[in-house]
């Protein structure tokens, strides 16, 4: 089977089946690339479409005259080409096989074109003794165009064109010229016309050429093969300008015992990119590279008393290294002297190893090495014997010796045995298939490579000082095996293993399946091999199996260098801790030390081989400490990232890879540090806006802008009201330092996404050190800090949704020092982080509301700000809780009234919301007011779709994705009537186009219970938590208290039935919210556009909505007080 990737012009390989390849390589091209793939050389004429002729297939370009005044012929190679011209019109050619003989070009003289591997040869054949006087041939004068190269006649009369370079590009011999003595005198005597008395020479000169029609008088294939018995004669040559000119040898031309046809050969016959065979005569004639010229080999005294050997130049780099099982030489002897056709006779043709061969080389050829083969076959006399015979020689230890040499090429000559015996003559014919060099040869593995030990991985060392130690007494050890056959399966490798010292192995194997290259083999020594605390080497080599005759044989490859290893299993002891900023856990002492992102230092001390600690806070990532050397103690610095109980994990390593059991260290961290700065904002006149932080340098704000917005409704109290056009405010100086961790948070209230709105910043020299903002380009919230090398780049951390417009929301922006990242909290949740590792100086005042650059301000924020405040640390993400919720464990405070609807009205479709943000709900066509005796008036609403109260479009009330709660009083009074009594989403009027974000219900389910639900974030799964209790028939008609509260910092719902905590008391766990509470907020109906079959029928009264967590304790007393 051919292995077409190792195709080249001169090779082919075959893939055998027993795992082996024969290449059969030519000395010349014997394929040329067509598209995608190969062809075989055929230089075989056609006509082409433009009216030229050239060859089927040869790799240079050939181009022949179809007829007229064009160009005779023209050769290109490597971007450059030359070309002969004829001197006036010619006839169209007729075609047989590479020859193309244009008739009658002179009287009785054709002109015939011989095509070639990599060229051609021009041949004038003069039929008569009259057609010998014609003047024109006492010169022959050819146009002479070249493009790339330079055209002349070197110092031997041979012709030569070069390029700019001096690189010879095309070439040819010395002219010569022969007659037809010794050829079949049938054949070789003209006719009687032909003896006629010949014209003068003005008649000749004027005679019209024959038509492509007529037939040959003699076989062009015949009359220019030199006979050999033959009188021949070299021509001098001339290269002058765009001419090139032969003058033919006028005793040979005219002379009484020539026999016709006289052929002319001028000698440019093809193109030189390497010299691949050559021959040469004693005579001094050399024919490198010759396009058409036979392979003469012994001594002709047949002809002119010349002797002649050939050699060729063959591609061996395929064979590089590989084991060569054969190596045959072929080629085509087409004729010996004798008349015998076949069988042997002496002297032998002789092969052997030869020096290199070149365009120069010249009698008696290159430095003879050595003699390789002798082979006596003949083919007897071309007169009497057709076609050929295949001669063979063994050139095993020619290709051997270029093979074990990595050699990229291989001279093979030929000779005669005895070079003074005529009998030893012989004419081999060059073409595409011959010579040959078959070659049956194996490819020797490669030395493997990624040798190491892969369970437990380990990097292969060569050197028992610095073993690698491994704690696995059964490793698996690995190789890579290759060679140059490709896939073929036939590789194994064996593995063997010594004591460090040892020079016979402890334990060997080989694998038992044989692989293809490219394959990584692995074996596992077994248990019991091995000793704990020995130092070990391992090799591998591959190994190919070869069937051969009489036997099998095997190729091996050479070994990998050694890789040592160490066993050791001991597992080493915990390491010891000890730290002075934080001290181990006392029971009996309820001290805390240093504080949350406060850092301390932690030596660790382990056994003497220890090379590695890994240890980790709490449940943050692992890392490791490494001593200096092993054994001797570590220390790192480590910051908590929580007050109370913090625990320290360490376990050691030797360099086995053995571990320790977790040692764990258990240490309290006392409360962190106080914010450096708080602005609660809950003034009422004035512009300034103090710092409530209670430190030594308090940090008051200047409102700025207009007159200050002061506003009732805050996140708790009051809050900052800006316009969004001037209004903002700032400190005098910079309030924190962004040298090392900070924290910066605040509530906001945004009510317009139209532009950019910056809620906290602080600069230097109008470069951001931090900003806390929203991004209009991104629809997200956002905290930046700027390159101060490079203001042009930034980090930030931006959240995961968009905001909620016209509800509170909680924003914190939170430097770590230590790890270089930048995180942005959303409500108490940590939503995105950037890495940031420069330090800022910053100068700049603390500013609220605006960013400024110099003698720019921009981002002005639109809403409500509330409860700012910073930190000169980082503030750990379990004590967003508390910030959020705006208590600590001793000051708990309820959450911010965002929403309250009495529904105390006595006439219209409106219902006041109370809480002051104005959120006011129409009624529908379904909904009414009533007096109730237990509750006076309330808000009825009845089954129907239009049984609704609602808030106005977009007016979220509360951040579906912060915390919330809400609490109403409800009275059901239809069991068949079932749904939302407060619930909130997008807004879609398309059935099945709203989504909701939570709902307070009664659910449809039997049996009916109350239902607290949201949605999560990808819209996959609706969390739910019901009522413990179902409803009774007695239940409708009765009022119930009801709150749904939602945890966001905890990621945790629950629901009260008159104060009473449903279901698991720890809340059910739901952590990823859908944002999209957008829409209006519907009392008494499902949202239109769900699939909702029933809606809910009763009355509500006293609905309230709220911005935080309210306590248990809260929701008792609102449900006590009624």
């Amino acid at each position: 089977m051919e292995v077409p990737e190792l195709t080249t012009e001169t090779r082919r390989v075959l893939a055998n089946p027993d795992g082996t390849f024969t290449a059969e390589v030519s000395a010349g091209p014997a394929r040329v690339r067509r598209d995608d793939g190969w062809v075989k050389v055929d230089p075989t004429l056609v006509r082409r479409s433009d009216g030229s002729v050239g060859p089927k297939a040869v790799p240079v370009g050939l181009t022949f005259s179809g007829g007229g005044s064009g160009p005779l012929a023209s050769i290109a190679d490597e971007g450059k080409s030359l070309g002969l011209g004829w001197r006036r019109a010619l006839p169209e050619p007729v075609l047989s096989g590479p020859t193309a003989t244009y008739p009658a070009v002179l009287p009785d003289v054709d002109l015939v074109l011989q095509a070639g591997v990599e060229g051609f040869s021009t041949y004038i054949v003069v039929k008569t003794p009259e057609a010998a006087v014609n003047p024109e041939l006492a010169e022959l004068s050819f146009a002479l165009s070249a493009s790339g190269v330079s055209a002349t006649e070197n110092a031997d009369g041979e012709f030569e064109a070069k390029d700019g370079q001096g690189r010879l590009i095309f070439a040819g011999p010395q002219a010569r010229m022969w007659d037809s003595s010794g050829r079949d005198s049938a054949r070789a005597q003209p006719s009687a016309a032909d003896r006629s008395p010949s014209p003068s020479p003005t008649a000749m000169s004027q005679k019209k050429t024959s038509s492509p029609e007529v037939a040959l008088d003699i076989d062009p294939g015949d009359v220019i093969e030199e006979p050999m018995e033959s009188r021949s004669a070299e021509m001098p040559v001339e290269v002058s300008g765009s001419q090139l000119s032969v003058t033919p040898d006028h005793e040979l031309l005219h002379g009484s015992e020539t026999v016709y046809p006289v052929v002319i050969d001028p000698g440019i016959s093809k193109a030189v990119r390497r010299t691949y065979w050559t021959m040469v005569w004693s005579n001094g004639m050399k024919f490198p590279n010759h396009a058409t010229e036979h392979a003469r080999v012994g001594y002709d005294d047949w002809e002119d008393d010349k002797k002649s050997r050939v050699f060729y130049r063959f591609d061996t780099t395929a064979f590089a290294g590989k084991h060569i099982l054969s190596a045959v030489f072929t080629h085509k002897q087409i004729h010996s002297p004798q008349f015998a056709c076949g069988g042997t006779a002496a002297p032998a043709v002789q092969l052997g190893r030869t020096a290199a061969i070149s365009s120069s080389t010249a009698w008696p050829g290159p430095t003879w090495y050595a003699t390789l083969d002798s082979n006596s076959t003949i083919h007897g006399h071309r007169d009497t014997c057709a076609g050929y015979t295949l001669q063979e020689w063994n050139a095993e230890a020619g290709v051997e010796q270029a093979a074990a040499a990595k050699s990229s090429q291989l001279t093979l000559g030929l000779r005669s045995a005895d070079e003074t015996d005529k009998w030893g003559w012989r004419n081999y014919d060059n073409d595409a298939s011959y010579p040959v060099l078959s070659v049956v040869y194996n490819s020797i593995p490669n030395k493997p490579s990624s040798v190491k030990i892969s369970e437990p991985s380990t990097s292969c060392v060569a050197s028992a000082a610095n073993a690698p130690v491994i704690s696995d007494a059964t490793p698996t050890f690995q190789g890579y095996l290759t060679d140059a056959d490709g896939a073929s399966a036939d590789m194994k490798a064996r593995f063997e293993v010594f004591t460090s010292s040892g020079t016979s192995p402890i334990w060997q194997v080989m694998h038992p399946t044989a692989v293809a290259s490219g394959t990584t083999v692995r074996v596992t020594i077994p248990t019991g091999e091995l000793a704990n605390n020995t130092v070990y080497k391992f090799r591998v080599r591959a190994e190919k199996s070869i069937a051969t005759t009489p036997a099998e044989a095997t190729d091996f490859g050479p070994y990998s260098g050694y890789c040592y290893f160490k066993v050791d299993t001991s597992r080493p002891a915990p390491p010891k801790i000890t730290s002075t900023t934080y001290p181990p856990l006392d029971p009996d002492n309820a001290v805390g030390y240093g504080g949350v992102g406060i850092l301390g230092s932690f030596t660790f001390d382990g056994d003497a081989d220890v090379i590695a600690y890994q240890y980790r806070v709490n449940d943050r990532a692992l890392q490791s400490a490494t001593p200096a050397t092993p054994g001797a103690p570590a220390t790192v610095s480590i910051w908590p990232d929580k007050f109370g109980v913090n625990v320290l994990h360490v376990y050691s390593k030797d360099a086995a890879g053995n571990i320790s059991t977790t040692l764990d260290y258990g240490f309290k961290v006392a409360r962190g540090s106080a914010p450096v700065g708080v602005w609660k904002f809950d003034e009422t006149e004035g512009s300034s806006a103090a710092d409530m932080a209670g430190g030594p340098n308090p940090r008051p704000m200047t409102v700025a802008g207009g007159p200050a917005g002061w506003s009732p409704q805050g996140r708790l109290a009051g809050s900052l009201q800006l316009d969004g056009v001037d209004d903002y405010a700032s400190t005098a100086a910079a309030a924190v330092s962004t040298h090392n961790s900070f924290t910066v948070a605040a509530w906001v209230r945004l009510d317009s996404t139209e532009s950019y709105a910056a809620v906290a910043r602080q600069a230097h020299n109008g470069h951001h050190a931090f900003l806390l903002y929203y991004s209009k380009s991104a629809n997200r919230w956002g905290f930046q800090r700027q390159d101060p090398d490079d203001p042009a780049k930034s980090s930030t951390a931006m959240s995961t949704s968009p905001p909620a417009v016209g509800a509170w929301t909680h924003l914190a922006g939170v430097y770590d020092g230590a790890s270089g990242r930048l995180s942005l909290y959303v409500n108490g949740v940590p939503e995105g982080t950037a890495a940031y590792a420069k330090s800022f100086h910053v100068t700049d005042p603390f500013e609220i509301g605006r960013w400024s650059y110099p003698g720019v301000a921009g981002a002005p924020f639109k809403g409500r700000i509330d409860q700012v405040q910073l930190w000169n640390r980082y503030v750990a993400a379990e004590e967003f809780a508390s910030v959020i919720d705006l208590n600590d464990a001793d000051d708990k405070e309820q959450p911010a009234l965002v929403g309250h609807w009495k529904f105390d009205e006595t006439a219209g479709t409106s219902a006041a919301d109370s809480s002051g943000y104005g959120a006011t709900a129409t009624l529908g066509s379904g909904a009414s007011w009533v007096s109730d005796p237990v509750r006076g008036r309330v808000l009825r609403v009845d089954s129907s779709w239009n049984g609704y109260a609602r808030t106005a479009i977009n007016v979220p009330v509360i951040d579906g994705e912060g915390s919330f709660t809400i609490t109403a009083w409800v009275k059901p009074t239809s069991p068949t009537a079932r749904g939302a009594v407060v619930a909130q989403g997008s807004h879609s009027p398309v059935p099945g186009g709203a989504r909701e974000s939570y709902g307070l219900r009664l659910s449809r389910e039997n049996p009916t219970r109350w239902r607290f639900d949201r949605l999560d974030s990808k819209w996959t799964s609706t969390a739910s938590l019901s009522s413990d209790r179902v409803l009774e028939p007695e239940d409708y008609g009765e009022w119930v208290h009801l709150a749904a509260v939602y945890d966001r910092v905890q990621g945790r719902m629950f629901l009260y039935v008159d104060s009473v905590r449903q279901g698991d008391p720890e809340g059910y766990e739901f952590s990823e919210p859908w944002h999209g509470a957008t829409g209006p907020v519907w009392f008494g109906s499902e949202l239109p556009g769900t699939d909702a079959a029933t809606t809910f029928a009763g009355e509500l009264d006293d609905v309230r909505m709220y911005t935080g967590v309210m306590s248990r304790e809260e929701i008792f007393l609102q449900w006590m007080n009624g």
